[in-house]
């Protein structure tokens, strides 16, 4: 099945007080970690929400083909707004799609083929990963999925929209910590750039 990404970078980075995506990260920058590391999984088309230093960003991004989707009004909107707007622009290109914030950027490839792998085998329309019981991204979404997912009225953003899920959805528990890990304040910087000069060791 081939499988898609939309990865969400539209946020001000109000709380990190530094542009999140670009941030160096891993010998290179954090949304730049995110995509090789799908790249190695075998997504081919990725969708990278753009908001907040745009054109910055997407000159960035010039050279790892993804394609850039303009969520202009992203001061004004939330999280959810742009996830739907990267779901409705690649539902017809793929056959499924993860999904994840930029700043969650340390995921690793194996863990990606195990999400793949398990969804191929059962008939769960959404997979979330976890580790040690704290749910992660990026998340693996269906396709078929996506019309429920950005037609939700209820609460809570796109997390409120997978727990109305109406279908079948999966938590898949991963020995993988980067799943976990964000970068939302400068602390949680940090620990990501600590954790990546660990498992760099490990490889």
């Amino acid at each position: 099945m081939k499988t898609g990404a939309v990865v969400l970078a539209a946020g001000l980075s109000s709380r990190m007080k530094s542009f999140k995506p670009m941030l160096p990260l891993a010998g290179s920058t954090v949304i730049k970690t995110a995509i090789s590391t799908l790249r190695a999984a075998g997504v081919t088309t990725i969708v990278v929400v753009t908001g907040n230093n745009a054109e910055a960003l997407c000159k960035h991004l010039s050279d790892v083909d993804v394609e850039c989707v303009y969520n202009e009004i992203y001061a004004s909107t939330d999280m959810y707004y742009s996830a739907c707007m990267g779901l409705n622009h690649i539902r017809d290109k793929t056959g499924r799609v993860f999904f994840l914030p930029c700043d969650v950027p340390l995921f690793s490839r194996q863990s990606l083929v195990a999400m793949m792998e398990y969804m191929d085998r059962s008939s769960c329309s959404i997979l979330i990963p976890a580790h040690r019981g704290e749910k992660g991204h990026p998340v693996l979404i269906k396709n078929d999925a996506i019309p429920q997912i950005v037609s939700h009225k209820g609460e809570g953003g796109l997390g409120g929209a997978i727990e109305a899920f109406i279908g079948i959805k999966d938590v898949i528990e991963l020995p993988d910590a980067g799943i976990t890990m964000d970068a939302d304040n400068p602390d949680d910087y940090k620990r990501l750039q600590c954790y990546a000069k660990s498992i760099s060791k490990q490889t």
